[in-house]
């Protein structure tokens, strides 16, 4: 844990302490984090806020508020998602914005070498190599997109919780 803290110590010096960084800010290291060692792709840390063409949301903010309302998206039937209840359709909307992020690091990675970097392997460039129009085993082996994107998903949230509460053990 004490490695943790140094590491946001140095990225977040503006702050007289550790304990008095933002919540907001404490998220956004996670994120960049799984992102950088997790997938290979390190974000900047001032445009990650910014919403890509082709997206209504932000990655950061999509991610965040897929991961603020998990319990909704796990419990909720589907079909009340196309109530027209704002809240939910919002919940929706960012859950669909991180599958449609996460669709495009699929792409990049397919089109090219892995993007970590020191060139070394990670989650995603593993998930990749074993997609269905790469794989050279067994074909039952493979996985689809889909089943790419569920489990970077899966990765991306137990990472990203896990390296918030490293550094916020709160």
């Amino acid at each position: 844990m004490y490695e943790g803290k140094v590491v946001v110590e140095q990225y977040v010096p503006q702050f007289q302490s550790i304990d008095e960084r933002p919540h907001h800010e404490t998220m956004k290291i996670a994120l960049h984090v799984m992102m950088a060692a997790g997938y290979g792709y390190p974000l900047e840390w001032e445009s990650s806020g910014d919403i890509a063409a082709g997206h209504q949301m932000s990655f950061h903010d999509s991610i965040h508020a897929t991961l603020d309302n998990i319990i909704a998206l796990v419990a909720v039937p589907r079909l009340l998602f196309a109530l027209p209840i704002t809240h939910l359709k919002n919940i929706k909307q960012a859950y669909d914005e991180v599958g449609l992020y996460l669709q495009d690091l699929i792409d990049v990675g397919k089109s090219g070498p892995a993007h970590d970097s020191d060139g070394g392997e990670n989650i995603l460039s593993n998930l990749i190599a074993h997609s269905t129009n790469i794989w050279k085993g067994p074909k039952e082996s493979a996985l689809s997109d889909d089943e790419i994107i569920g489990n970077a998903f899966l990765f991306l949230l137990a990472g990203h919780e896990t390296t918030y509460a490293l550094i916020n053990p709160r």
